[in-house]
């Protein structure tokens, strides 16, 4: 029983931001006190997933957000 439980691999989960591909992208730009663009809000309701995978598994969990890395379709994959 104890080599079964060794051998078992560990569950990993990848949660995608996907690209925008036209339409009102899921970004929304910060600006500063002077109007520049400072960044962009993170996937926050992914971010809280992942966050309870981790807490209540013993899942690998990874984020990736194509939006913020400026990622196509074919990147993702």
């Amino acid at each position: 029983m104890e080599n079964r439980e060794q051998n078992k691999k560990t569950l990993r989960v990848l949660l995608i931001q996907p690209p925008n591909i036209g339409g009102v992208s899921p970004l929304i730009c910060h600006m500063n006190q002077k109007g520049e663009s400072v960044g962009f809000k993170p996937p926050l309701g992914l971010l809280s997933i992942a966050t309870l995978l981790k807490q209540r598994s013993s899942y690998r969990v990874m984020l990736m957000d194509a939006l913020a890395e400026k990622l196509d379709f074919n990147q993702c994959l």
